[in-house]
């Protein structure tokens, strides 16, 4: 096995273990276990492996595979607001520095409510109609970040 395919195993591993809070956890984690690692490296990992970070079952935003997510949820708030913005959702698309949510009619509201009680990043603030959602993000970049984990996470 590769080197690379053996660090994307361990970061696996201490991913379903453990509670990792940030890419610099995770990097002196490997480290511990012999790895020779940078954090630009681990960041592209944890991309091409799907990562994403969300809230645990105490409330804290840690790395998690969509198997220990599920979990998380049947257990925290967040998970309670992860299922209602998932039911509500249609859609998502960003131009500048804003977001809008498509969700099923009569959900927005709910959908606008959990999206900011999950406190995924940066929202400025958002806005719902009946079927919409628009967010205002602080940068384009996190409108860009938010629509790829609202899509990673409905």
């Amino acid at each position: 096995m590769k080197i690379r395919e053996k660090r994307l195993e361990k970061i696996k591993e201490i991913i379903n273990r453990e509670n990792v809070r940030s890419q610099t956890d995770l990097t002196e984690k490997l480290r511990g276990s012999g790895f020779e690692v940078t954090q630009a490296c681990v960041s592209r990992d944890l991309k091409a492996l799907g990562f994403f970070r969300a809230l645990d079952e105490s409330g804290e935003y840690v790395y998690m595979t969509a198997e220990r997510e599920e979990k998380a949820e049947d257990h925290s708030a967040g998970g309670k607001n992860l299922r209602i913005l998932r039911e509500a959702f249609k859609g998502i698309k960003n131009v500048g520095n804003l977001a809008l949510i498509r969700t099923h009619p009569g959900t927005a509201q709910g959908a606008a409510a959990a999206l900011e009680a999950l406190r995924l990043m940066d929202i400025a603030g958002s806005v719902a109609g009946d079927d919409t959602v628009l967010v205002v993000m602080e940068s384009e970049a996190s409108a860009e970040e938010l629509v790829r984990t609202i899509n990673r996470l409905c």
